[in-house]
């Protein structure tokens, strides 16, 4: 692995650490009934007691936990696996983050055109996955060029 595919990952694995932490704050909070520190904005109890919280029946932090800890742990493993078997982790991220980001977009426009306030909390979820899908195509490319698509021959 090259020394920019190397950083790209550990980059990964800084920002879900954020958006896990995120997450499983809101999770926290929201299971145990405490009002959030809502530090920018002032919806952030409005946003995440919404109806629009909740995705078939699940709180929403819930699946930023599973997300986020999905993204730790591939990238971790593109990190410590051989070359050939680290471009399956990798193809995996580079899939990944779009639905992140587009679930973001997804929560961003409630939070703006349905609900009418915004999170903190949902905002840093939102810039981490935004940043999460940059470097998922910084990923793509640099790993293109590198031929790691390349189907192994063992």
């Amino acid at each position: 692995m090259n020394k920019k595919t190397f950083w790209i990952l550990v980059f990964f694995i800084l920002l879900s650490l954020i958006g896990l932490a995120d997450s499983i704050y809101l999770t926290y909070e929201h299971y145990t009934g405490a009002p959030l520190v809502c530090i920018i904005t002032q919806g952030c109890d409005t946003v995440t007691t919404s109806p629009q919280a909740y995705i078939f029946g699940v709180y929403i932090a819930i699946y930023g936990v599973i997300y986020y800890s999905l993204i730790f742990f591939l990238s971790l493993m593109a990190i410590t696996t051989n070359y050939a078997r680290s471009a399956n982790f990798y193809k995996f991220l580079i899939f990944l983050t779009p639905l992140g980001f587009l679930a973001s977009l997804y929560f961003l426009y409630l939070q703006a055109f349905v609900i009418g306030t915004f999170c903190t909390w949902c905002l840093i979820s939102a810039i981490d996955s935004t940043l999460l899908f940059i470097l998922g195509l910084y990923l793509a490319n640099d790993n293109h060029r590198s031929h790691i698509f390349v189907e192994d021959k063992l």
